[in-house]
Order: C-alpha cells, then sequence, then structure tokens
C-alpha cells in the first residue's frame, strides 16, 4: 500500500502561524535585525617630518624613505642657505648645490671656532676664499670651554618660501656616507601678508604649535647676538615667514648661566625638555624611555647630574604624580665589536665618543653599565641585555 503524501505546507498556512505567533506591537521589534555592516575603513597615513640620511652602500629596499643631501640642498630655487654645524667642508656642501644655480645661493656658514689660531678656523677661511658667495660667521662662545654643536639649515627661497632643516650630521662627507643619521624639515614656510600684526603673547601658546616653534627658534637666534650682531639679518628675514603649519617643539641648548624657573624666556637644553614634556600626557603604568647617543662627555663620579637633570626631565609628563612609577632608562651605546661589523668598519669609530682612563671616568663607567644597552638587531641572535 503507497504511503499517503504529506501536505505541503501552503504559505497561507505560514502567514496564518507567524500572525498567530506574533507578539502585540511593531513588527520591527519581534523582527531580528543584523547589526550594520562596518565600513571598510582605512587608516589615515601622515608623512613623518623625520627622515633617516641615505646610505651609500646599502641596497635601495634598506634606503626606503630616507633623504639625501642633494634632496635638501638641490633645488634651484634655493636663494640663500644659512648653515650650522660643528664641523665643515665647504667645498663638499657647494657640491650640492644645483649646478647652475651654486654660484648664485648665498650661502652663510656659522662655526664656533672662535681662537683665531685654531686649525679648524684657518683651514675654514681657506676653503670659503675659494666661493665669493660664502660668508662665515663665528658663534660667540661666553664659556671657554663651549662648542657650536647645533647642526641646522635655514633655506630662503627665490619662491616666497622658507624652511627650516635640523639633522644630526656634521657638514662633512663622512657623516652623509654611510653613517646613521636623521632630519627634520618644517614645511615650506609661506611669507606673511605685509599687514600682519606679530603677537606679543607668543610665549603663552601650547608646545607643538608653530607660533611657539618660530618663537623659540627666534630666541635661540637672538642668542647669537650676545656680543655682537651674528645672525641679526637672518632674524629680521625669518620673522616675516608664517610658521603656523609646523608641529614640533624646539628644544635647543645655548651655552652659560640661564634662569630654569622663569616660564616668561625660551628654556635651553634639559630645562627646556623638561617644560615641553609637563605638556604631553602619557599611557599610565610602567613604562620605558629609550636614549641612543655616540657621544659621552664628562659626567661625573656620580650619577647625580644623569639621574636628576636628564633622567627627571625626561621622566617628566602631563599627568604626572607622585604615584606615577618611574620610567626605566635605557641608554644605546655601541660595543667596539658592533663599530667593527658596520658597514665602515673601526674608521666609523672616530665618531663614537666617551673616556674610561681616569679614575673618575672609571666611576662613570661604573654606573652607565648597568644601563647600556643594545639595539636587538645588533646584538647577536637578537639577544639584548
Amino acid at each position: 500500500m503507497e504511503r499517503a503524501r504529506k501536505r505541503q505546507r501552503l504559505a497561507e498556512d505560514i502567514e496564518e502561524t507567524e500572525i498567530a505567533n506574533r507578539p502585540d506591537g511593531p513588527r520591527s521589534l519581534s523582527r531580528a535585525i543584523s547589526p550594520p555592516k562596518k565600513r571598510n575603513r582605512q587608516g589615515e597615513r601622515i608623512k613623518s617630518p623625520f627622515q633617516l640620511t641615505r646610505i651609500r652602500d646599502l641596497p635601495e629596499a634598506a634606503n626606503h624613505d630616507t633623504v639625501a643631501l642633494k634632496d635638501i640642498l638641490g633645488d634651484p630655487l634655493i636663494a640663500e642657505c644659512w648653515e650650522f654645524n660643528f664641523l665643515h667642508d665647504i667645498h663638499f656642501l657647494m657640491s650640492h648645490f644645483d649646478e647652475d644655480t651654486r654660484d648664485l645661493v648665498k650661502v652663510h656658514i656659522v662655526h664656533g671656532f672662535w681662537k683665531r689660531e685654531d686649525s679648524n678656523r684657518l683651514a675654514l677661511q681657506e676653503e670659503a676664499e675659494a666661493y665669493a658667495n660664502v660668508e662665515l660667521h663665528g658663534a660667540f662662545m661666553p664659556e671657554m670651554f663651549g662648542t657650536h654643536h647645533s647642526k641646522m639649515m635655514i633655506l630662503i627661497r627665490h619662491d616666497s618660501s622658507a624652511q627650516v632643516v635640523i639633522h644630526t650630521a656634521n657638514m662633512i662627507a663622512k657623516d652623509w656616507t654611510n653613517m646613521t643619521n636623521a632630519v627634520w624639515r618644517s614645511p615650506m614656510l609661506p611669507l606673511l601678508p605685509d599687514n600682519h600684526v606679530e603677537d606679543a603673547s607668543t610665549n603663552e601658546h601650547p608646545f607643538g604649535t608653530g607660533r611657539r616653534f618660530k618663537h623659540d627658534i627666534l630666541n635661540y637666534l637672538r642668542a647669537y647676538n650676545a656680543r655682537r650682531p651674528t645672525l641679526r639679518t637672518l632674524v629680521d628675514q625669518l620673522r616675516n615667514y608664517d610658521f603656523s603649519s609646523v608641529r614640533a617643539t624646539l628644544i635647543a641648548s645655548v651655552p652659560g648661566r640661564h634662569p630654569i624657573h622663569d616660564t616668561s624666556q625660551t628654556a635651553w637644553g634639559w630645562p627646556a625638555l623638561k617644560r615641553a614634556l609637563r605638556s604631553v600626557p602619557i599611557q599610565e603604568g610602567k613604562s620605558e624611555v629609550v636614549v641612543q647617543i655616540s657621544s659621552i662627555a664628562t659626567l661625573g663620579a656620580s650619577d647625580s647630574w644623569i639621574q636628576k637633570c636628564l633622567f627627571d626631565s625626561l621622566a617628566v609628563s602631563k599627568n604626572h604624580s607622585l604615584s606615577t612609577p618611574k620610567p626605566k632608562f635605557k641608554v644605546v651605546f655601541p660595543t667596539a665589536d658592533e663599530i667593527r661589523r658596520s658597514l665602515d668598519g673601526y674608521s666609523s669609530g672616530g665618531s663614537i665618543h666617551t673616556k674610561i682612563q681616569s679614575q673618575q671616568q672609571a666611576k662613570q663607567l661604573q654606573y652607565l653599565r648597568p644601563i647600556f644597552c643594545h639595539w636587538a638587531n645588533d646584538a647577536p641572535e637578537g639577544e639584548c641585555r
């Protein structure tokens, strides 16, 4: 006997069942609602104003987004260049301007060789004599052992704009070839309108704003004029440019003795760093501060200066309190073997400076050694300590 077929459920039956089981109220309250599909948002990429310098002996892939000196100085629209540094090779500098305009660019070289018989000063004067468009400016040193280590270029252009370039390299071929250095470049700064009135309360603008940066860099340049008007012309020029596009804080050093509690003046050195970091919030909890350096001066037989001045300044933040744990400090400093294995080998060690000969220097090494670290990529098998 054939089994009776099951009667198909008709659409009318389904609708009647749904109506019978439907709770009172709007249908939207009982219907399952899927969340809307998330939009495929791509994160915004902001180009960093910091770049590493191009390394000659590394492959192209390893030089991604690096910058060469020619990229900075090779624009034929550069009308004037103020170059600040410790070591200078004028022939090397001039070779990086556009070949059609290099004899027309007004080049000002600011150096710190204040002794008339200094061999570096005499060599610089001899090199400058080969170029009619090069002018030397000696920075005044109020301290006998003061040095001029600032590394900066200020470019004035024919298209009514200017640019500030702050970097870590000496103006010599060695530093721009196979040595690791970095460059910060401001945006192009347009001229201010003729009717612009400068805000007299610029010092009250927050750190990280263009107005504050302009105020501080002009004060830094004015510090060169303590004994004679070395940079008065540059200050008068630069004050006419609009810095509103700059998002940076300038931390500069000026030799001499300065008040550290007077907030009406631009601070220098570690007090400036401390003041700026007070406006920067950080995440709660444990933290690390990693410092990379190539030179260590005489800091003293005890660690009082490095702890109470430098490290305490680096530990400050906007949300700092007595309960905030102190950061762990690490100092990256190369070993002799890491120097040997670098691109230029032992010859690059001429740029690495510290002393351990005297008893005081040996004590300095003793308290620094526990915080010395490698970059993991430089340590054997990536193990850092």
